[in-house]
């Protein structure tokens, strides 16, 4: 899941799809926010993204390496927030296929 910090001044929206592209060359759009956690002093936000069936560009100096994964598997060692993330998503997919 790519991730990042804030600009000053920059919304939570511009900042993920600042960070998809900055990470993996893509150009993402976002669908839907997943889920927003924080205790006053942080806050993640887990969006809901799509990209362009395109070849990814990996940017050696912002990550070290990436995989795809099915969110309906388990096991993926995820943070407890990423896990929830993961968890609604799964979710969400099965019941847009009915």
């Amino acid at each position: 899941m790519p991730g990042g910090w804030l600009d000053r001044g920059e919304t939570p929206p511009a900042a993920v799809l600042r960070e998809i592209t900055e990470e993996t060359g893509l150009q993402a759009t976002i669908v839907d926010t997943l889920m927003v956690d924080g205790d006053g002093e942080w806050v993640e936000v887990y969006y809901l993204c799509r990209v362009p069936d395109a070849e990814l560009t990996l940017q050696a100096s912002e990550m070290l390496g990436y995989r795809w994964v099915d969110p309906h598997a388990r096991g993926l060692n995820l943070t407890p927030n990423q896990e929830r993330a993961r968890t609604l998503l799964a979710a969400r997919l099965k019941a847009e296929k009915g």
